[in-house]
This record gives structure tokens, sequence and C-alpha cells, in this order.
């Protein structure tokens, strides 16, 4: 079976996708919504592969700052 390989855009989503915390969020793909939503878009293709970039920099700054200042 020939192995299928993912674009840099689909590895982008799932990687935005992979950050619900909540499997239900997750099942809904809550992240993605956000993203589209944060773009004004109705559907991830009318999204570049640098948005995507942008939005999943700015969400794990967001993430590992929080994290880092509720360990203290």
């Amino acid at each position: 079976m020939d192995k299928i390989e993912m674009s840099e855009r689909d590895i982008l989503i799932k990687k935005i996708k992979n950050l619900a915390i909540d499997p239900i969020d997750y099942a809904e793909s809550k992240e993605l919504l956000k993203l589209m939503d944060y773009y004004g878009v109705n559907g991830l293709m009318e999204i570049s592969i640098e948005q995507l970039r942008n939005y999943y920099e700015r969400a794990t700054e967001h993430t590992t700052t929080r994290t880092t200042g509720s360990s203290r």
C-alpha cells in the first residue's frame, strides 16, 4: 500500500486541531472554528499557509506562556 504524504497545509491544520484540550472540543473541531473566525473566513481553503503558521505559532506561544505562568 502506498503511503500518502500530507501537505504542509494538512499538517498545520492537524496541529491546530490538536490544540483542543477537551475531547469534545477536539471532536467538534472548535480550534479550527476559532481559526476561521479569527480570519473571518467560511472555510479552511480560504486561509493561506502563512496564516496557518502564524496562528499556530501565536496559539502555542500563548499556551506556553499560560503553562509557564501557572507553574509558579
